[in-house]
């Protein structure tokens, strides 16, 4: 629970914090925004180091017993592909 707490909370701050970066000079003109920019921004990295933290100190989750062979190789090699990247 606690990876996915930590996942969802900054996937939704890094879309805020692209909203704000995007449209901070048209939308958002008059605003003293970028403050709040930078805090999100600093927010995100403060709980990406706590997330890094929980995947060392926590093993992921056994795939299902009745996800198929391929399913479980199309996973591993995607998340390989991510680590990559």
């Amino acid at each position: 629970m606690g990876a996915i707490a930590f996942h969802w909370t900054i996937a939704a701050l890094v879309l805020v914090n692209l909203f704000i970066g995007l449209f901070h000079e048209s939308l958002l003109e008059g605003l003293r925004i970028m403050p709040l920019h930078k805090a999100i921004g600093a927010t995100v990295l403060v709980l990406s180091i706590g997330r890094l933290g929980w995947r060392l100190t926590h093993r992921p989750p056994h795939f299902p017993e009745n996800m198929k062979a391929r399913e479980k190789a199309f996973a591993r090699g995607l998340h390989w592909l991510f680590m990559r990247c």
